[in-house]
Parts: structure tokens; sequence; C-alpha cells
């Protein structure tokens, strides 16, 4: 029922769309070497500014806003009486070639319109001077116009100098939530139905208004997985940091060799941050062995295990809920095709690793990879100990942050160090 009345909901609104959210999402390219995430949401966002009454216009409240509360001006860009929102787009191009993710633009009486030029991160950080290029742009020369920076977190505000606006997705959601609760959007209509995805949708992402974890409750886990937007919340905002930075050892160990890629990930019965890829079709780099492929490129993941039944490793204390993981992995495949993997673990620097982690667990429980080749091939070293111990102690989500990026950053001087 619910379904049909949506549809039905849909046909009577229909006619009072400017474009098809389909045809809207389809205009995403994922591309090598791009985050299709943050092309799929600025699309999906983009609909909802044009296509629901009002929702545009608040959000450039919220710029004026927040451009106030970090500039500390008191601007006021917009006349609510007749200055609106007038074009909304995406993919388009400035002078410079560059393409930045949104344009704003708000027809404005007696003043030169307003034009916000909007970048859209999710994991991935700003390239060289990418905010500069975007305001001193000729095209926006005939604006008033502001560089508005969305992140996942705030450890992405870098290049603040050429940035107007910074604002987090969460800033959106609580926006969104307040704009979709405020009476003026009639119940069971299309635009709460939609809005109202939007937000469950951000919340999956751990975009929303994400509150700590209780800790306690966490011997309780096995009953549901309440906090598992808070901790993709964590891991999205770990995951933009400059680990090669943060553990210098990365940048000039063996790993590098496998493609240094920080990335927040959900799959697999776990979610957490890959560091490394482990795809052996990208493992042809140079020197081949003799079935194609170079052996060493190991899978390096550090994050929670939700869901025990892929990877066959049981929490090491179920009464302290799930286990905090860091995992070194290899692609495994049955028959004559595994000798590339048999050559990894009889590898040297395989070798070493297990060495410094007997000699050196620094608190972390160890599963060797003769017992994981038991429970899940896939995975050669585990190190690991209960989130809640990893959480002892803390009650704000950014105690925990602090708590679980500590915790990572030891363990990962175990493996490369």
């Amino acid at each position: 029922m619910r379904i049909y009345a949506l549809y039905n909901c849909c046909q009577r609104e229909a006619e009072n769309l400017e474009d098809s959210i389909f045809a809207a999402l389809g205009k995403y390219s994922p591309k090598e070497n791009q985050k299709p995430e943050e092309n799929y949401l600025t699309e999906l966002f983009a609909w909802l500014l044009r296509n629901i009454d009002g929702y545009a216009l608040e959000y450039v409240r919220l710029l004026n806003k927040v451009l106030n509360d970090q500039s500390r001006q008191k601007l006021q860009l917009l006349n609510d009486q007749w200055d609106e929102p007038d074009e909304i787009n995406t993919q388009w191009t400035l002078q410079s070639g560059k393409r930045p993710d949104l344009k704003i633009v708000v027809k404005r009486r007696n003043r030169k319109d307003l034009c916000f030029v909007c970048e859209h991160k999710i994991n991935a950080g700003l390239h060289p001077d990418q905010m500069k290029t975007y305001k001193d742009d000729e095209y926006l020369s005939e604006y008033e116009h502001y560089a508005v920076l969305v992140t996942l977190s705030k450890n992405q505000w870098t290049q603040k100098e050429n940035t107007d606006i910074s604002l987090l997705w969460s800033d959106i959601y609580k926006m969104t939530v307040i704009f979709n609760d405020s009476g003026n959007i009639e119940e069971g209509s299309f635009a709460k139905e939609i809005l109202q995805h939007f937000l469950a949708y951000m919340e999956e992402k751990g975009m929303g208004s994400l509150s700590a974890i209780d800790v306690d409750g966490l011997a309780f886990y096995w009953s549901g997985v309440h906090f598992l937007p808070t901790i993709s919340g964590i891991f999205g905002e770990l995951a933009s940091l400059p680990w090669d930075e943060v553990v210098p050892e990365i940048a000039g160990c063996s790993f590098s060799e496998s493609g240094y890629s920080p990335e927040s990930k959900k799959r697999w019965g776990r979610i957490g941050i890959d560091f490394f890829g482990n795809d052996p079709e990208k493992w042809v780099n140079g020197e081949k062995w003799a079935n194609g492929f170079e052996p060493w490129r190991p899978g390096l993941f550090a994050g929670i295990i939700y869901d025990c039944k892929d990877h066959r490793i049981e929490p090491l204390n179920p009464a302290m809920g799930p286990d905090f993981v860091i995992l070194l992995e290899a692609p495994y495949k049955k028959g004559s095709a595994n000798e590339w993997y048999k050559s990894f673990k009889d590898s040297q620097r395989y070798k070493n690793i297990c060495s410094r982690i007997e000699n050196n667990r620094d608190g972390f429980d160890y599963i060797d990879g003769d017992t994981l080749y038991k429970l899940s091939p896939w995975r050669v070293a585990c190190l690991r100990k209960p989130l809640m111990e990893v959480l002892k102690g803390t009650s704000a989500y950014e105690e925990q942050v602090e708590a679980i990026k500590q915790t990572i950053i030891a363990g990962l001087r175990i493996y490369v160090g």
C-alpha cells in the first residue's frame, strides 16, 4: 500500500518536477581514479534543490549564515521578498576548463546576481589550488561569487584562505531534517517522502547527525547494529586523514607498491578503511611472474567485523561486542592459479611481518596465517581487540574518533614498521 500511495503521489506531482530524478542520477559517469559516490550525491542533492519547493532557498540561507559565522561579518546576501535561486547546475565548466560540482545562481534586484561555486567531497581531498582556481576564474566576474566546500569531516577543510564557506554534509543533513519537519511540507506528499529517503541515505553513509557510541551498550551489540551509522561516520572522517604523514613509515614501506589509497568501505560484514588494494588484476607491475602476477601486493584493512559469516573470525570476547581488526590480506584462488598466493606467503616480506608481530603485539591479539587459512584464506594476518576495549573511557564522539585513530596508528606501525 505504501508503494502504491507513493506511486500515486509521484503521478500527481510529476508535472511540477523540473526533471526526472532518474535522468539526473544518470548524468553521473563513474571514471577511473574518481569517487562515483561524490558525483552521485551531487546529482541527487542538486535534483532536490531544483524540485523541492523552498529547499534551495533554505540552503542559500544556510550558506549565508555560515559565511557570516566563519567570516565574522553581517552580510545580507538576499532579500527573501524577491530574491530566489534561479539556476542550479551540475557538470558545468569554468573558463579555466575546471568543473566545479555545483553552481547555484540567485537572481537579485539592483545588485549583481549571486553565485555559489560548490565543491563536494566525501573521502577524497582537494587538488592543489583547486579552490583558488574557482575563485579567480574570469567567468565568475559577472557575479558576486563565493567558493563553497562541503566535506564529510573538518579534516578536509584545507585551502581555507581560498574557501569562503566550509560545510559538513552533516550540516546539510540537519538543515534537511528541520526543513522536512517545518510543517511547510504536506504529510504524505512526494516531497516529504523523497526527503525522508535522502535523510536515510545520508545516515547510511555516515553523513547524519552522529552521536557517540554507547560503549556499555556494545555488550548487547549482537542484538542489533544500531551504532553502524556512527561507526561509518568515524571511518569516513578518518579515511580523509593524510595517513602517509600520520604514519610516515607507510610512504617508504614495501606496501606502497600496492597502491596506497585509503578509502572507507562497508562490505563483507565489515566496515572500516582499506589502505591498500589487493585486486589481483592490478598486480602486474613491471617484473612479472610466470603466471603474469607479481606476488607482493597485499591489502591492509582497519575496521570492525560486525557480521562474521564472510570472514569466519569470531569475536575475541562476544560479551564485549564486535572486534576491531587490522587485517593483512592476499587474493586467494583454488588450484594452479593459486601459485602466486603461495609465493606471497613464502616471501621474506611476509615472514618479516609475522616475526615483527610475534615480537611486538602492542596489546593486540594475533591470529596467524595458518589459523586464518582454515577460516578465511584471503586473510593472512589479523591483529584485533574488542571494540569496547578500544573505546573504553570515551563518552564523546570526538574522543571516540581519536581513540580509533590511535589504535589504527598502533596497528599500522606493527605491520609497516
